[in-house]
């Protein structure tokens, strides 16, 4: 049974009139009114319907992708990644995974216009996600896995401003730091990284980057 003094709508085969509160608020006469706030449940179900059948076609395709680089198909993978993206330009998951599609085929088959690819393709879900340091990390690693720490460095200094108390990320900046010939900023990256999570790339950092220590007295 219905709470007495509210309508049943479960038993109620067509819309409720909209209050005078909402009508005078609107300004506009009540029969407008209705029209209105009829139309605008209607674009709204059609908003939610066309979100869940983005989602469904980049779910699918992420899938399939997936299958297909653990096959080594890479062009097939790019292939399902770019017509589900046609549909939804604005998902970052998909840009990533179209990085990370093309830059498996630079490395695995030695192809290296895929380059060009991932990185853009990592700098567009960079900027639809600005918030997460995921893309950015990724980036920074096809750049430094390309011989560029520079453009690596610059990477990770975004993604750190991201994520500031990653270890993981700290450790990959310091090795960038390193390979670009800095190793004095490294080891205070890594030592940066064991005082969050003690971890084994910071131990052997120590060992091969940290100075001597002084000979003790006596021994001089």
């Amino acid at each position: 049974m219905a709470t007495p003094g509210f309508p049943d709508r479960a038993a109620t085969s067509h819309s409720l009139a909209p209050s005078p509160d909402v009508r005078a608020a609107l300004g506009v006469p009540s029969h407008v009114t209705s029209l209105l706030l009829s139309a605008a449940g209607v674009l709204t179900g059609a908003a939610l319907c066309l979100s869940a059948a983005q989602g469904f076609v980049l779910g699918q395709a992420r899938t399939q992708a997936q299958l297909a680089r653990e096959q080594g198909q890479y062009d097939l993978a790019t292939q399902r990644l770019q017509r589900a993206l046609r549909f939804t330009p604005h998902a970052w998951e998909g840009w990533s995974d179209l990085a990370l599609t093309a830059r498996s085929a630079w490395v695995f088959q030695q192809r290296p216009e895929q380059l060009a690819l991932a990185l853009s393709a990592y700098a567009r879900a960079a900027s639809l996600n600005p918030q997460s340091a995921v893309p950015r990390t990724e980036r920074a690693r096809t750049f430094l896995v390309a011989g560029q720490a520079g453009n690596a460095m610059d990477e990770y200094r975004n993604a750190l401003a991201r994520d500031p108390h990653s270890p993981g990320l700290r450790v990959a900046f310091a090795q960038a730091l390193e390979a670009g010939g800095q190793p004095d900023a490294a080891l205070e990256q890594y030592r940066a990284a064991a005082r969050i999570d003690a971890n084994e790339y910071s131990q052997d950092a120590e060992r091969r980057l940290a100075p001597p220590a002084p000979p003790a007295v006596g021994e001089r």
